[in-house]
């Protein structure tokens, strides 16, 4: 199964940055085929365990990762949420984010779009720093990622954090359970968010100012991380 966070598409692929798991793991590609079945059989709605589906599992699952992370940080414990999509609007995800903050969870937020978050608060003293990405290709592959007390979960997705794309749309998360690509795709947000050429700071006032670190050495991610891949490629030489 191949499971990928934009659609085949010959225009769009020439400037368009995506991620693609091509997996043969039978507990993925079982559900893979239900998701499938659903169109196939008179709208018929099968099990899903490890795929997030929307609009039946995706966001209740969502919410119970972020709780997840939120109850590790009150009982004193790491706890994060990364966050890399194209649009962030629905306004349980959000609430869900804005507590999660407020309980010490480190949450940070990579979006290109659509942004409805107030990232930092002075009355209730929490900040969740916010970047959005552009560059000379568009970012548009969606990467969810949370601590979980140390099992790191990594999810890619066609889903934004949108009603849309939650209630009203077939989507799909696919957790990267490969240790290397999991690893690989943690590596890239940080990449991105190490990024002092092509990422803005998303903030309150809405100024969008790229990010500058005087007296720092220039990053520019997307040229970043092919490097990152072509040198493990030819074997880290």
């Amino acid at each position: 199964a191949c499971i990928g966070t934009g659609n085949y598409n010959e225009v769009t692929s020439k400037v368009f940055s995506d991620h693609m798991l091509c997996t043969a793991d039978p507990d993925i590609t079982r559900e893979v085929s239900r998701v499938f079945d659903f169109f196939e059989r008179n709208y018929r709605i099968g099990r899903f365990t490890h795929l997030l589906v929307s609009p039946f599992t995706m966001r209740s699952r969502i919410i119970n990762l972020i709780r997840q992370e939120i109850a590790a940080a009150k009982a004193g414990a790491e706890a994060r949420i990364y966050l890399k999509c194209n649009n962030l609007v629905d306004v349980e995800i959000v609430s869900k984010l804005y507590e999660a903050a407020r309980c010490g969870v480190d949450v940070r937020l990579n979006v290109r779009g659509m942004f409805s978050v107030y990232p930092d608060s002075v009355e209730e003293n929490y900040s969740i720093p916010s970047i959005g990405m552009i560059d000379r290709y568009l970012e548009h592959s969606r990467i969810y990622y949370f601590y979980n007390n140390g099992k790191e979960r990594v999810y890619i997705s066609s889903a934004d954090f949108m009603s849309r794309n939650l209630d009203r749309r077939v989507e799909v998360a696919v957790p990267v359970n490969n240790k290397e690509i999991k690893q690989e795709l943690i590596d890239f947000f940080n990449l991105q968010w190490q990024d002092n050429t092509a990422a803005r700071i998303l903030d309150n006032d809405l100024n969008n100012m790229i990010r500058d670190y005087d007296k720092q050495p220039k990053i520019k991610s997307q040229l970043s991380f092919y490097d990152y891949l072509r040198q493990k490629s030819s074997g880290g030489t």
